[in-house]
Order: structure tokens, then C-alpha cells, then sequence
């Protein structure tokens, strides 16, 4: 006496394993997208022309045209009041900030928007 063990699937029971499978790789491809849907924030690219502006200013200015919000403490008061002048067409917003802060000592760190 042998013992078979026969497989078999029913018509039904592939079709839904076939339904499974493709909705287990939406929702894969869809988590992959999100996890590389962030860096595209750092790829803004700003235009700006400011000319003896302050650098409280130039924050207000980059709010307006980007996602970009800016957070900073009260004991840098006296570089906001800092006049400057900044003429940009098209460069990355880790360019501007970088020619903004160059020479003050200050640093600055990009989180989300």
C-alpha cells in the first residue's frame, strides 16, 4: 500500500491566489515609491532675486516659492538682520542656503520640507 499525496487546485483557488499575489505586489511597488518619494525634495530648484534684503527676507521669500519651511532659534537674531544680496536662476535650494551662509559660522539642516 503506497500513500500519494496528490496536489491539486481548483480553478477557483488559483484565481484567488493569482488576486492575492497581484495585490501583494501593488502594494510592494507602492511601498518601494514611497521610500524613494523623499529625496525629490531636495532636488527644488529656486530663482531668486534679492538685493540688500535681510536674510529674515530671503527665509520669507524661499517660503513663499517652495515647500520649504524654516525653524531656527532666537539667539541668531543677528544674522537674520543681516543685509545681503542673492540672484539665483534655477539652482538647487542646498546651493542658495549654501551661498547664503558662507562665511558666518552658522550651519543649517534640511529635514522633510
Amino acid at each position: 500500500m503506497t500513500n500519494t499525496i496528490v496536489f491539486s487546485l481548483k480553478k477557483a483557488n488559483l484565481t484567488r491566489l493569482c488576486r492575492l499575489m497581484k495585490t501583494m505586489l501593488m502594494f510592494f511597488s507602492l511601498g518601494i515609491s514611497f521610500c524613494f518619494a523623499e529625496s525629490s525634495h531636495s532636488q527644488t530648484f529656486l530663482s531668486l532675486d534679492i538685493t540688500n534684503k535681510t536674510v529674515k527676507d530671503v527665509f520669507t521669500e524661499i517660503e513663499k516659492k517652495s515647500e520649504y519651511i524654516f525653524f531656527y532659534s532666537d539667539n541668531v537674531k543677528m544674522f537674520l538682520d543681516k543685509k545681503v544680496s542673492i540672484s539665483s536662476s534655477g539652482r538647487k535650494i542646498e546651493n542658495v542656503l549654501n551661498e547664503l551662509f558662507v562665511g558666518t559660522g552658522m550651519t543649517y539642516r534640511l529635514s522633510g520640507r
